[in-house]
């Protein structure tokens, strides 16, 4: 039995539809703050969040860049996957793009805002918030994993 986007409930569209369109605002805000930054921004931040290497504005497009190649890569893998082996794969990916997304919304947004000397708080947040919107949709297929191989017993 393979599965599809038609044949998945409802839930996973809207998970779905919601990354690209995170993905598309996030290009926005990149092209945004690209066009709004001096030439010579803050490309790298120590622990404290304090800048301590500079380079072109558009370093930004690297970053928007990668977020994009990663969430099609995800996009690619979910094609490729046998989802009739693995039902709640495309819940994973699904997750995983949408995670993947947000972590360079947030990153792009945070960049623009360092670029045009403006800290918040946020910066301290990214990393911690980040391994959370990573790790809890793989936790959450691991559990998904082994709960349908103990039902299958």
């Amino acid at each position: 039995m393979k599965q599809d986007i038609q044949n998945q409930p409802k839930i996973i569209s809207i998970v779905r539809i919601s990354g690209w369109i995170v993905l598309v605002i996030s290009w926005i805000q990149t092209i945004f703050n690209y066009i709004n930054m001096p030439d010579i921004v803050p490309i790298h931040f120590n622990g404290s969040g304090v800048a301590d290497d500079y380079g072109s504005k558009s370093t930004i497009f690297i970053l928007a860049l990668v977020g994009t190649g990663i969430f099609f890569a995800i996009f690619l893998l979910s094609k490729a996957v046998k989802l009739d082996k693995y039902p709640h794969t495309m819940q994973l990916f699904s997750l995983l793009q949408l995670t993947v997304a947000i972590f360079f919304a947030m990153s792009v947004t945070l960049f623009g805002l360092a670029a045009k000397g403006i800290h918040t708080q946020l910066e301290n947040w990214l990393l911690p918030v980040s391994v959370v919107l990573f790790c809890l949709p793989t936790l959450w297929f691991g559990l998904q994993l082994v709960y349908h191989k103990s039902t299958e017993k």
